[in-house]
């Protein structure tokens, strides 16, 4: 289970980001709202997908698989 606090803190980073962008004049409020609405429709279709794709191009599940260099 994840902590609640990474979705708060990821939310708060990025509307401080956004503050910050529009009070030195580097975006406009809309362009603030607008990143926002792409990036939290992004996440849900990415949730939304991600059953799909693993079912359709990774069908065996391999365990205990270990990568080294």
């Amino acid at each position: 289970m994840v902590s609640p606090w990474i979705g708060v803190a990821g939310y708060a980073v990025a509307a401080g980001t956004g503050f910050f962008r529009m009070y030195n004049n580097r975006h406009w409020l809309t362009d603030v709202l607008t990143g926002a609405g792409i990036g939290i429709l992004s996440t849900q279709a990415a949730y939304w997908l991600y059953p799909t794709i693993t079912k359709t191009f990774f069908r065996k599940r391999y365990k205990n698989i270990f990568v080294s260099p």
